[in-house]
C-alpha cells in the first residue's frame, strides 16, 4: 500500500483516498501520472499543500506535474495565482526536482 509520511492537515477522508488499495496501485503502475491543479484563492497554498505532497510523495517528482485549468478557471483566479501557489510546496525542492514539476513532465507527457 502507498504510504504517504508527510504531516497532513488535510481532511482525514482525502488522505485514506491517497492511502487507499485502488490509488496505491495506480501508484505502482509504471504509466500513470499525476496532474495537480488548484483554483487560486488566498489560502490555495495551505489547503493543497497536505494532497500535493502526498501525491509527490507518492508518484515521484518525475511522475507528477502542476497544471491548471485555463481559461476556464479565469473567473476565479489568474494564471499566476494558480502556479504561485505551488511555489512555496515545492520551494525545499532541488531544482531538478522542481523543473520537472512545473515543466519538463508537462512537456514529456504532453509530447510539446
Amino acid at each position: 500500500m502507498a504510504q504517504c509520511t508527510t504531516a497532513h492537515d488535510g481532511p482525514p477522508c482525502i488522505i485514506r483516498f491517497f492511502l487507499s488499495p485502488p490509488f496505491a496501485c495506480l501508484i505502482r503502475a509504471p504509466s500513470p501520472k499525476f496532474r495537480a491543479g488548484v483554483v487560486g484563492c488566498e489560502n490555495a497554498v495551505d489547503s493543497i499543500r497536505p494532497y500535493v505532497l502526498c501525491a509527490i510523495e507518492a508518484f515521484g517528482a518525475q511522475r507528477c506535474m502542476f497544471a491548471s485549468n485555463f481559461p476556464v478557471d479565469k473567473p476565479f483566479s489568474s494564471y499566476d495565482a494558480v502556479f504561485n501557489a505551488f511555489k512555496p510546496i515545492t520551494k525545499d525542492f532541488s531544482a531538478r526536482g522542481q523543473r520537472a514539476l512545473f515543466h519538463d513532465n508537462s512537456e514529456r507527457v504532453c509530447r510539446l
